[in-house]
């Protein structure tokens, strides 16, 4: 769109649009060279609106960019934080799962302060 915005300015000169109509017969060149002026100056116009919409599109999307990049950052830290708990409460719950595990330890008999016969 730039390029086509240096090519209708280079177009627009008077010598080039001068060129541009050398070709047609006419008995009046001055209103062929307005009407091709005018038709340049139409199309400068609307690129010249062209580029200022990307402009605008490109600065919202390089907005948009940054704004996922810091809700992906955020994202991470907290899947982080997560996984850090997910690794603690593993190690407890493996840990009282050992404990559960365990048979409990049984009392053994006292000896008998009588003896046995």
């Amino acid at each position: 769109m730039q390029a086509l915005a240096e090519d209708l300015e280079y177009a627009l000169k008077p010598e080039n649009i001068e060129r541009s109509i050398a070709g047609y017969g006419t008995t009046h060149p001055e209103e062929l060279r307005e009407q091709r002026r005018h038709q340049l100056e139409s199309e400068k116009e609307r690129v010249r609106k062209q580029l200022a919409q990307l402009g605008a599109s490109r600065t919202q999307l390089e907005q948009a960019i940054a704004s996922a990049e810091v809700e992906v950052e955020r994202l991470h830290k907290r899947l982080d934080g997560a996984d850090g708990a997910g690794v603690q409460n593993k190690k407890t719950n493996a840990q009282a799962t050992e404990d559960t595990m365990r048979p409990a330890p049984r009392p053994s008999p006292s000896p008998s302060p009588y003896p046995m016969p």
